[in-house]
């Protein structure tokens, strides 16, 4: 007699993911779960499975990461760095906060120039902008590890600045899933967690 083994849901990517954006925002609608993603194969059975195991828990209408689901998320992300890349993620994380702390900024200024119709400040904060992305792109080429664990993310985000730079604004610092900005959080989460590290504001 065989026995099917049943994988962790945890490791699922998709599954991941949406562990990781649940805990960012702390609380999120059922129907907000389904719009993002029913093309990738998580549905309604893969939510009821990840309750009934207390990774998630759901209060109505609504769903939150239980902090045994806090723990398993870290754990799967740790899991996936090994320690002959430590060094080098580590390395790389370093690079990252150092531009985030440059990204803040710049988004900031991108805001209010667009706010007081200001082009010249627009452009001088998407060149910032655009040398960020470039410093970001450049550090994980050099460390294979972020490359390699991250690089599907890093192609998000190249996904955003192109649209950006196609005239749709909102990629940029917009509170869509798919904007530069919510995608950038997105990766410092994963990138922290990886390292078992806590996130410092």
């Amino acid at each position: 007699m065989t026995f099917k083994v049943q994988s962790d849901p945890v490791d699922r990517p998709a599954v991941t993911e949406l562990l990781l954006k649940v805990t960012m925002r702390g609380v999120i609608d059922y129907d907000t779960t389904r719009e993002w993603f029913g093309d990738t194969g998580i549905g309604d059975r893969t939510i009821s499975e990840l309750v009934a195991e207390e990774v998630l828990a759901q209060d109505g209408e609504f769903l939150y990461v239980t902090e045994a689901g806090d723990r398993r998320l870290t754990k799967h992300l740790r899991a996936q760095v090994g320690p002959e890349d430590e060094e080098a993620l580590a390395e790389f994380a370093d690079t990252f906060i150092g531009l985030d702390a440059e990204l803040k900024v710049t988004l900031t200024d991108w805001q209010h120039s667009q706010r007081e119709g200001d082009p010249e400040s627009q452009i001088a904060a998407v060149e910032r902008w655009l040398d960020i992305d470039r410093r970001l792109h450049e550090a994980a080429g050099r460390m294979g590890a972020a490359k390699h664990l991250f690089g599907r993310y890093l192609d998000r985000l190249q996904a955003s600045r192109h649209a950006t730079l196609a005239g749709e604004t909102d990629q940029l610092s917009g509170v869509n899933e798919s904007s530069y900005h919510s995608l950038w959080f997105l990766l410092h989460e994963i990138l922290l967690r990886s390292l078992g590290r806590e996130r410092q504001e």
